[in-house]
């Protein structure tokens, strides 16, 4: 089969009482996915505990894991690091190993730039041959691949062929919002919002062009027994707009209707 159809299950990474990989489990876990008719598996990504492993444990999951497969179905290897040489290191030990792809996280906490971005991926990726699917899950690295990041890639790089995309990242115009992370950006500036000011925009974007009275609002995000009155609202959606609006009088995102309340229209 293509490497890129069906499905590919995520495999865990099993450990033992004492901390250790058990290599018997993982066997087994890998057998019982492929005879229950998976399409491929993708070992030490997020749900494969790639954060926690030491290095040498990494490689030696992609290792064995390679192993116990023996081409009965592909097998895409995390090898992402927020360390360029390190994962060039890992992705070429990773290919060695006989790995058929590879998925390769956004390098977490340094916060790049797209440009960085850029650079970080393209050259791991020229350092191998096989293909490479990036990894975009802002709400765990902290870090969005924006579109046009991806599309440089892919146009440049003959085997950048694919993205996982998770990062529940979506997109209104400039704003962008993660919901899971609860982080907003305006043209990939992160913005900072307070837990109201971000509950109310979750609420007014998930209910597009709904009009909500300030009452409803009220009594949604601070909750009947809140002692204060309707004009929490307007301070919060008046500072919300100032955070959000290029023009907060003439707003492009949270609108006013008068007499009635407020909603979101993109």
């Amino acid at each position: 089969m293509s490497l890129f159809e069906g499905v590919a299950t995520a495999l865990i990474t099993p450990f033992s009482p004492d901390g250790s990989v058990n290599y018997a489990k993982l066997e087994e876990l890998i057998n019982k996915q492929i005879e229950d008719g998976v399409d491929g598996l993708v070992i030490c990504g997020t749900t494969g505990e790639s954060a926690t492993l030491t290095e040498k444990e990494h490689m030696d999951v992609i290792r064995e894991s390679v192993k116990f497969v023996n081409g009965r179905v592909p097998v895409i290897a995390g090898t992402g690091s927020n360390c360029t040489q390190t994962a060039i290191e890992m992705s070429k030990e990773a290919e060695e190993y006989g790995a058929d792809g590879l998925l390769l996280v956004s390098p977490y906490y340094n916060k790049a730039t797209a440009e960085g971005l850029y650079e970080h991926f393209a050259d791991t990726a020229n350092a191998v041959k096989i293909p490479v699917i990036l990894y975009n899950i802002a709400g765990r690295t902290g870090i969005n691949i924006e579109p046009e990041t991806i599309y440089k890639l892919a146009r440049d790089i003959k085997n950048i062929v694919a993205v996982k995309e998770a990062s529940g990242k979506s997109v209104y115009g400039d704003l962008s919002i993660d919901f899971e992370g609860r982080r907003v950006y305006i043209k990939d500036n992160e913005i900072n919002l307070t837990a109201k000011e971000f509950d109310l925009l979750e609420l007014l974007v998930k209910d597009e062009n709904k009009v909500y009275s300030r009452e409803k609002l009220l009594d949604i995000i601070w909750g009947s027994d809140y002692p204060g009155d309707v004009r929490t609202v307007d301070v919060h959606i008046r500072r919300l707009r100032e955070k959000i609006e290029e023009t907060p009088g003439e707003p492009r995102y949270i609108h006013t209707k008068w007499g009635v309340g407020y909603y979101f229209k993109n």
